[in-house]
């Protein structure tokens, strides 16, 4: 089992001495801008201070504008570079899991779910298939789904990203159905709180969701990532600290 702090690359990459001073093995969120700008030598460098330390660290995809189903060809091609180019990414830092939304929004894409589907179904395979190549492990978050099996029929074999937070405010069923479905191919949980109105991110303490319960849910699960995902900085290593000591207290090894 690992834990991690999800940090965007500009502040990784500015910050990485307090990173390593800290502790943090991190989640390394990528924007577009800094797909077009990263440095892979440097990339290198965080890979090995990182690995100098004995942190892990994984990477989560950008999402904003993507979407795995888009029918415009234009913007397939865009969507198609991103998730490349962020593979390419992967390569350099060798990732435990690389993080994937699929951009599925039922307002708009509900009305035509079916054609979606096959050319999500149709970009994700031809992603699997590239980071096969490299032996990268590729995963799918919940984020708008509102049940496991719109995840299931992109990817029915694949491994998944399970996020609680996002699934109190918009999916459907409860989290036990969830965990039962997707089972074994959960390889990471995201860990923030909300308040059921919008997507707080608040350290697991804060907010409406009781993350013991959380816990005793996905007990006997081998291997999880837990990556908390906070996005006040003031209130990050307080929440990671507190986490820890709650799995800690449940009976999980870090």
């Amino acid at each position: 089992m690992k834990l991690h702090l999800a940090i965007p690359y500009p502040l990784l990459e500015k910050r990485l001495k307090e990173v390593l001073q800290h502790r943090i093995s991190p989640e390394v969120y990528l924007e577009a801008q800094v797909l077009e700008e990263v440095n892979f030598q440097k990339l290198t460098e965080i890979r090995s201070s990182l690995e100098r330390e004995a942190l892990t660290l994984s990477l989560h995809a950008p999402y904003m504008d993507l979407s795995f189903g888009a029918q415009d060809p234009d913007v397939r091609r865009v969507v198609r570079k991103r998730f490349l180019q962020t593979l390419k990414v992967a390569e350099r830092l060798r990732p435990l899991n690389v993080v994937f939304h699929t951009g599925f929004l039922p307002p708009v894409h509900s009305e035509y779910r079916g054609v979606w589907l096959e050319k999500a179904k149709e970009l994700w395979r031809s992603f699997l298939e590239e980071a096969e190549k490299t032996n990268l492990t590729l995963s799918l978050e919940n984020v708008f789904e509102k049940i496991p099996e719109e995840l299931l029929e992109i990817d029915e074999g694949g491994y998944f990203c399970l996020d609680p937070a996002h699934l109190f405010l918009w999916g459907a069923g409860d989290l036990e159905e969830w965990t039962e479905r997707l089972g074994s191919r959960i390889i990471e949980i995201h860990v923030h709180n909300n308040f059921g109105q919008q997507d707080d991110h608040l350290p697991p303490d804060e907010g409406l969701i009781d993350f013991k319960e959380v816990l005793r849910k996905i007990r006997g699960k081998k291997g999880i990532i837990f990556t908390l995902e906070v996005f006040q900085e003031e209130k990050a290593l307080r929440a990671r600290d507190s986490f820890r000591r709650l799995l800690e207290e449940m009976g999980w090894r870090i």
